[in-house]
């Protein structure tokens, strides 16, 4: 499923369970899944090449879904400024930025681990690739000088 599509599904699922009489906190699933794909739809926005004759066509859908997205959170904001108050909704994007920062940490830490395991699978191929050429000529010694 696209990127908009989850967020228009988890922001309408939102909206009903807010008229249902649904605390904020027990809708969290959806405001996580919406707040993904707004992610998703904005990264993948700024990945978007224009050609140099025009705006070509995915670059033209991304930019509709960025504009579906950027409503969709005025929208939830309004939800949250009327439900919490501004601290609420300060304290949510503070929580958000926070999230996003330790992700990217994580992220940045797996990538690392991933190269030094890399590396050290790379010198221990090559320690064992030598030990069997020293191996090869001393055996090949061996056996031309010994009877």
């Amino acid at each position: 499923m696209d990127p908009i599509t989850i967020a228009m599904t988890s922001f309408t699922a939102l909206k009903a369970g807010i008229k249902a009489g649904k605390e904020l906190h027990s809708l969290i699933g959806d405001v996580g899944k919406m707040w993904d794909a707004i992610d998703s739809i904005n990264k993948d926005h700024s990945k978007t090449k224009i050609s140099k004759l025009g705006v070509n066509e995915e670059a033209l859908s991304t930019f509709v879904a960025k504009k579906k997205a950027e409503d969709l959170e005025k929208e939830l904001k309004q939800i949250i400024l009327y439900t919490r108050g501004m601290g609420g909704w300060d304290e949510l994007q503070r929580l958000r930025g926070q999230i996003r920062k330790e992700r990217l940490a994580e992220a940045r830490r797996l990538k690392a681990l991933k190269k030094k395991r890399i590396v050290q699978g790379l010198i221990v191929l090559t320690v064992l690739l030598g030990l069997g050429i020293v191996s090869t000529i001393l055996y090949t010694v061996y056996l031309r000088f010994l009877p």
